[in-house]
């Protein structure tokens, strides 16, 4: 069925001065807002009068409240894929999510489930993307690096695609330019704005995965690049290889770093 909202295009703005849309179902487009004359999003309360356990696929959505995320994750299965954009069929509505570059193949194959933890954006031409990650971490980098000035969204989902979490963690509470500016586009400039704006902050922000903040963040790039030859992705391997180091100690002989990261890499 036509979702409720489309049944009432030309009503008045959504009061919360944003919309969602438009929508594909059915082979019918509805542009309509995403807020009818009871203030309540409409998919709020689709969600209340269809959702089951059964599902193939679920959208968590919280009301816009100062910059609260709207839409905190879309579960679903994958219906299209490239570099730069997924679609998630979330019961038959596809949701075009928008992924840092370069990850796309780690993403699950068309029809199998999938889920992204997201951000709701909207630009001053009120143009509205929805960018997605797959780990919560990796969404509050992408978070956090947004409140820096001169930083927008494309910076900052270069700074997840080319940094993990704990070596953005790392890099801003040690105040490590160098490795901050392997990301591209990311200037010594913008490298320095950063760590002055959340150095305070990093140290507590609750991440997933606990990171020790005072040990020293150099990867051995040899083994990193040793890894990549092998068919690793280069994110990947720092993350194996970081791992590696944290196992066996910063001293540890490079041949069995390259076993240690290739044994997490394989699983």
């Amino acid at each position: 069925p036509v979702p409720r909202h489309a049944a009432i295009a030309g009503d008045r703005p959504p009061r919360y001065g944003k919309k969602i849309g438009p929508f594909t179902v059915g082979g019918k487009t509805c542009p309509s807002p995403c807020c009818d004359r009871g203030g309540q999003a409409p998919a709020l309360r689709e969600k209340k009068q269809s959702a089951s356990p059964q599902g193939a696929g679920n959208l968590s959505l919280a009301m816009p409240k100062d910059n609260q995320n709207m839409i905190a994750y879309v579960k679903g299965t994958v219906a299209h894929k490239d570099t730069k954009q997924v679609v998630v069929d979330v019961h038959g509505i596809g949701y075009a999510v928008d992924i840092p570059p370069k990850t796309g193949g780690d993403l699950p194959p068309v029809g199998e489930p999938v889920t992204f933890y997201t951000h709701y954006y909207q630009n001053r031409e009120n143009d509205i993307t929805l960018y997605g990650f797959t780990s919560r971490d990796a969404l509050k980098v992408f978070e956090m690096a947004l409140k820096v000035k001169g930083v927008g969204p494309t910076l900052a989902q270069n700074i997840v695609a080319k940094l993990s979490p704990s070596q953005f963690q790392r890099a801003v509470h040690q105040g490590d330019t160098t490795t901050l500016m392997r990301v591209p586009r990311l200037g010594k400039e913008n490298a320095q704005l950063i760590i002055m704006k959340l150095k305070k902050q990093i140290g507590k922000v609750k991440f997933e995965t606990e990171v020790e903040l005072s040990r020293s963040g150099a990867v051995d790039t040899q083994v990193v690049k040793i890894l990549v030859n092998l068919g690793a992705s280069e994110l990947d391997a720092e993350r194996a290889v970081e791992k590696a180091q944290k196992v066996l100690g910063e001293s540890a002989q490079r041949e069995n770093l390259v076993k240690q990261a290739l044994s997490y890499i394989r699983n």
